[in-house]
């Protein structure tokens, strides 16, 4: 006789629970004793263990449910020999990651983000997969900075010169000079 692990058999006059060989006495008719020699097996019951990993925001079905949350959960099987067999589960949620960042760029400059080359300010999202293989996002902070133009008059006489972005000038004309601003962005002068 074969039962699962937790079952029992009444054999020997008892209800049995172990592996082993039971006898039991009957009385037959013509009034001899027959006796019955029972082999019992128990087949044990099938533990196991597994990690699942998912993302947050998703779910897996686990203990007869979808599960979203961490925890450990069991499923109950049953196996070839038809005895229980359980699955113990440890559900671990990875997170979504969420990186802020900001960058400054010139005005007739360009950045790659948000999926495409942007010129103008403004907050851009890159959506990426983190190494747990779930969702994680770049949140840019694009900030454009103006180009400065300033203009300046001056007047000189006949025959005078004047220095003008480090040369001397003495005819009259619109001189023009690029430098870097505070900003890091191209200014212009012009005399």
């Amino acid at each position: 006789l074969t039962i699962c692990n937790g079952d029992s058999a009444l054999l020997g006059g008892s209800y049995q629970l172990v592996s082993g060989t039971y006898n039991d006495t009957y009385s037959v008719p013509n009034g001899c004793d027959s006796v019955v020699a029972t082999t019992l097996t128990i087949l044990p019951t099938i533990a196991a263990t597994a990690t699942l990993s998912i993302c947050d925001g998703d779910s897996a079905l686990l203990a007869g449910s979808y599960q979203s949350t961490v925890g450990t959960y069991e499923d109950v099987y049953f196996t070839a020999n038809g005895c229980d067999s359980v699955l113990t589960t440890s559900l671990v949620v990875e997170p979504a990651t969420s990186i802020s960042a900001s960058a400054s760029i010139c005005t007739g400059d360009s950045l790659l983000v948000g999926g495409t080359w942007q010129t103008t300010s403004g907050t851009y999202t890159d959506a990426y997969t983190s190494v747990t293989g779930c969702d994680s996002s770049v949140v840019t902070t694009l900030t454009v900075a103006s180009t400065i133009n300033t203009t300046f008059a001056a007047s000189i006489c006949a025959g005078d010169s004047m220095s003008v972005n480090g040369n001397f000038e003495s005819s009259a004309g619109n001189y023009s000079a690029t430098f870097a601003s505070s900003g890091g962005c191209d200014s212009t002068a012009t005399t």
